[in-house]
């Protein structure tokens, strides 16, 4: 019962109610994670996320770190774009999202280019 009477203060605090258990995705839909990349992305950075175009928000994202949201069942276009630090666009890629599984959008980052060679090479 003490469970219930913090999550009912939490779920008014959010509306919902706390108590009810949580649904399953319909067989309709599935979660698609957007994932940043851990091999090249070095930032966390303030980065707005994209389904079909149309903005889900903007989230705090660093190497490894993921937001997954439910969507409908069927092949979405995902992408993202950093508002700060190096300003990444990241490439738009179609994702299929399975019906009450989950598909990831992977955020990678090209590796730093070096610095070109100062001698003249000859």
């Amino acid at each position: 019962m003490k469970w219930c009477t913090v999550a009912l203060c939490a779920g008014i605090l959010l509306g919902t109610d706390a108590c009810s258990p949580i649904a399953a995705p319909t067989a309709a839909s599935g979660l698609l994670v957007f994932r940043k990349d851990t091999a090249n992305c070095a930032d966390t950075v303030n980065t707005e996320l994209f389904v079909d175009g149309a903005s889900l928000g903007q989230f705090v994202l660093g190497p490894g770190s993921e937001r997954g949201f439910e969507q409908s069942a069927v092949t979405h276009i995902a992408h993202a774009n950093e508002l700060a630090g190096k300003l990444r666009q990241f490439l738009a890629q179609g994702v299929s999202v399975p019906p009450r599984g989950s598909a990831i959008y992977l955020m990678t980052c090209r590796p730093p280019t070096p610095p070109p060679d100062p001698s003249p090479g000859w």
